[in-house]
């Protein structure tokens, strides 16, 4: 850590050269210039990412990359599944680890990993942009000046329809395929961003594809100071991505919640006010910008105690439905 706290420059590199991690190259190289390396387990598909986003060095596994000393961090982008082994790997080698969500499969995986990093003096975050986008500050920053007062209830729904296949990601047990951990990961950090301390109660239903992981799913949720909240996540049907705060003089809404820029919040005196924050096009780039200062800082990310208290959430879920994956420890 000593050496890397001396220089500004963090030099990052991408294992699993998919669609979100071209978007986040552009990310990286907008905000530190360049990227050191890309990997994949497929070496043809680490080059033609490298030549596609002018990255010089491409590697065909996760060790050779691993095993690069100009590596400082390692921006991890494959299938939920794998997420657990590689970001051991990774710490294990002294990198700094910036995971997909969801950052692992489950709270017990996840502890584990936490415990991997610290004890190298490591940094560990999950790559969740609700977490990093500007209009979330302020509207935190509102609710604890107390203009609203307390929080009464959170509705979180997002909706995307996917087609069906069995083998595809969003279906695919053997990929930790489900709803949950895909949307359910975005709508229960939102919720877990505003109710701090919960929940106290959890219920839920679920309806299951033909490969029996989640297709939709509805969790309500009862916090330790008497607020609510109820989150509606499907991949049957395109009902958009939307958050509704209920507070005691007033409410905040949010559209596109997962890179919100604006949100409208109405007064109980019917009077109505819009707080703008942040670009949407930037969100990618929030994420570097704030992992790069936790690493430059020495700092445990100051989300990593929302996505441990989600991962929470989200195993009582899928224990209640009775879903659990082939590489679950």
């Amino acid at each position: 850590m000593t050496e890397l706290n001396t220089r500004s420059e963090i030099r990052w590199a991408i294992f699993g050269p998919g669609q979100i991690a071209g978007d986040f190259a552009s990310a990286i190289r907008a905000v530190c210039g360049s990227i050191e390396a890309v990997g994949a387990r497929s070496l043809d598909k680490a080059q033609a990412f490298a030549r596609e986003h002018d990255i010089a060095k491409s590697y065909g596994s996760l060790d050779e990359l691993l095993d690069d000393p100009a590596v400082d961090v390692v921006y991890i982008a494959t299938p939920h599944n794998t997420h657990h082994e590689f970001i051991l790997r990774a710490l294990e080698k002294g990198k700094h680890v910036f995971c997909e969500k969801a950052i692992t499969l489950n709270g017990a995986q996840l502890a584990e990993a936490v415990e991997a990093a610290q004890s190298r003096g490591l940094v560990l975050a999950e790559a969740m942009t609700v977490y990093h986008m500007p209009l979330y500050r302020e509207l935190l920053d509102l609710l604890a000046g107390g203009k609203l007062g307390a929080i009464k209830s959170i509705h979180v729904e997002m909706g995307d329809a996917k087609e069906y296949h069995p083998g595809n990601r969003f279906f695919n047990p053997d990929l930790a395929g489900g709803v949950l951990l895909d949307m359910g990961t975005y709508a229960l950090s939102l919720v877990k961003m505003f109710m701090p301390g919960g929940p106290d109660r959890f219920l839920t239903d679920v309806r299951k594809a033909d490969t029996c992981v989640d297709e939709e799913a509805f969790i309500r949720l009862h916090g330790g100071l008497g607020e609510s909240a109820s989150v509606s996540i499907s991949f049957l049907a395109d009902t958009g991505h939307v958050a509704f705060i209920v507070c005691e003089r007033g409410t905040i809404l949010i559209k596109d919640f997962t890179r919100a820029v604006r949100a409208l919040i109405s007064y109980e005196d019917g009077t109505t006010e819009t707080i703008p924050a942040g670009e949407r096009a930037e969100a990618l780039s929030y994420e570097v910008r704030d992992f790069n200062a936790w690493v430059q800082g020495g700092e445990t990310p100051s989300t990593l105690g929302w996505s441990i208290g989600v991962m929470a959430m989200m195993d009582q879920a899928r224990s209640s439905w009775g879903l659990r994956y082939p590489d679950e420890v």
